[in-house]
């Protein structure tokens, strides 16, 4: 349940929307793909003008709006925050900042020490991420390639050193099943009758 994050996320946007009558025309949230029933009653109890959703797209469509996007926004459910799910790359691949919504875990340290965006927990949100779009509607937030860069780089080795570890596993795991396996070719010591 996404709701944990989702819940003050849009209460922050309500609060900017409230403080400034024209928040929807410097910034828009956007949102793509299938929204759950509880987060889209969540959105229109709030009544957003900055927050819009637009359901499936085209992947071509989808695109336009990634490569014209400041940011991404990346929620996690509670026992994810450690998952590098394939959003993650998708958003990393289009090279702008991700606000990565969750728990304290892998994914917000991997962002945020790689200089890749941010990481929100639920307690940050109001403070931390009202700041954040402030510096995008004062277009003080940039980030250069070079950060995504090392990060591909970066990314590179984890995977090579990924595949090394599931080698690895493989041979212990089909050592540890044949240690169980039943010696071939092995005859037992013939026994010698001793009773008399």
């Amino acid at each position: 349940d996404l709701n944990y994050v989702f819940a003050p996320f849009l209460k922050t946007i309500l609060e900017k929307e409230k403080k400034d009558s024209f928040f929807h025309e410097k910034i828009n949230f956007l949102f793509f793909g299938n929204i759950n029933d509880e987060n889209k009653v969540e959105i229109k109890k709030y009544g957003l003008k900055s927050l819009k959703l637009f359901g499936f797209v085209s992947q071509g469509e989808l695109n336009k709006y990634y490569n014209e996007a400041s940011a991404f926004l990346l929620f996690s459910v509670p026992d994810h925050a450690f998952n590098f799910n394939t959003k993650f790359f998708e958003y990393l691949s289009f090279k702008k900042p991700i606000f990565h919504f969750s728990n304290n875990g892998d994914v917000s340290k991997f962002i945020e020490d790689n200089s890749l965006g941010f990481g929100f927990e639920k307690e940050e949100i109001k403070e931390k991420f009202s700041q954040k779009i402030d510096l995008i509607i004062n277009e003080i937030l940039n980030y250069n390639d070079s950060s995504f860069t090392d990060v591909d780089n970066s990314l590179i080795c984890i995977t090579k050193q990924v595949r090394k570890n599931i080698e690895a596993a493989k041979v212990e795991f089909d050592t540890f099943l044949r240690r169980d396996e039943p010696t071939k070719n092995i005859k037992e010591p013939h026994k010698t009758d001793t009773s008399s």
